[in-house]
């Protein structure tokens, strides 16, 4: 099986490229709107993912739905079916839990908080506690790194990313703004390359 290119949101592909089980991903850049892919290979695309999802290890097909997910909006003008979405990533969640280490932990906790805004219910309960124990460990993380004049790391990079995104008050209170500023003066010069891992929300 050739390794994946789908890595994360459908904006870090530039070009054809071999995908999940050999699926070739049609090109499209981080500029590229709708109007960048036809319709017919959109749909092509789809439903190739569609058939071959089944048969994906579960990182791989996180990885795929990702791309699945804006691509399904390109073809048809109407969002992914949610319960599709939902069952591989809870399959990748599970898997990561049990120690997949090729799923990306930041790219699920972006997946799944977008899923909670949107109020799903599938993602109560184990999804959500993670979700929670994560943004704690990763504040605590980098509350430490910011003591350290070390280039940081891809980790604590993405944990500073996310943490600028999230709500704050449980931990900072009222210094949530003062905080996030620290964390923008500190780590926006390394933040504006770092590749997104942000799921495309609806």
């Amino acid at each position: 099986m050739q390794s994946t290119h789908i890595t994360g949101p459908v904006t870090t592909m530039a070009g054809a490229t071999d995908g999940p089980a050999g699926i070739t991903c049609p090109a499209l850049t981080a500029s590229s709107g709708p109007a960048a892919l036809d319709r017919t290979t959109a749909r092509q695309w789809i439903e190739t993912v569609v058939r071959a999802l089944p048969g994906m290890s579960p990182s791989e097909a996180f990885d795929a739905i990702t791309a699945y997910d804006r691509i399904h909006l390109m073809a048809y003008d109407t969002p992914a079916d949610p319960a599709l979405l939902n069952r591989y990533t809870l399959r990748a969640f599970e898997a990561m839990i049990q120690g997949d280490s090729a799923i990306d932990p930041y790219a699920m906790y972006r997946r799944i908080s977008e899923r909670l805004r949107h109020n799903d219910s599938a993602y109560l309960g184990r999804p959500l506690r993670w979700l929670s124990e994560s943004l704690a460990r990763w504040h605590r993380e980098i509350r430490l790194n910011l003591l350290t004049v070390s280039a940081p790391d891809r980790d604590t990079l993405q944990q500073a990313a996310i943490l600028m995104e999230a709500d704050l008050r449980a931990y900072e209170g009222s210094n949530q703004t003062a905080f996030k500023r620290r964390l923008s003066t500190r780590y926006r010069k390394y933040l504006r390359p770092l590749p997104s891992t942000n799921a495309t929300t609806r």
